[in-house]
């Protein structure tokens, strides 16, 4: 049980540790610009606090739900289930972190929900 807890503690601070790393990497990209800004840094990391959070609690229902019933199952198959989900989340959202640093750096926006918009416009 003890192991377990541990492990999900990993977890969770694994996720929040990575997306700092993402801000960091975004706003020492966009140096030229962020040093302009360089006071509002703190308020970056504090106020997407709340945000890192909801979506690493959003990322662990998965993790957390197979760590609550893997006393009821055998073997060590849902720590290796959990293993490449991890691992699967690690490259999508590296991936778009990737996309948001070059959609910033071109169309001096962040990437959001906007280009979805214009899949449902799309004809052949």
């Amino acid at each position: 049980m003890k192991d377990k807890l541990f492990f999900f503690i990993r977890l969770i601070l694994f996720w929040y540790g990575f997306f700092i790393v993402a801000k960091l990497i975004f706003l020492l990209f966009n140096i030229q610009l962020s040093l302009k800004y360089l006071s509002s840094w703190p308020g970056v990391f504090i106020h997407g606090f709340k945000l890192d959070f909801s979506t690493v609690g959003y990322i662990l229902v998965l993790p957390s739900l197979l760590l609550a019933f893997s006393g009821l199952l055998k073997g060590q198959w849902p720590f290796s289930i959990i293993k490449y989900f991890s691992c699967f989340l690690i490259i999508v959202f590296s991936f778009l972190a990737i996309a948001d640093l070059e959609i910033y750096r071109e169309w001096g926006f962040r990437l959001d929900a906007t280009p979805l918009i214009y899949l449902n416009n799309i004809h052949d």
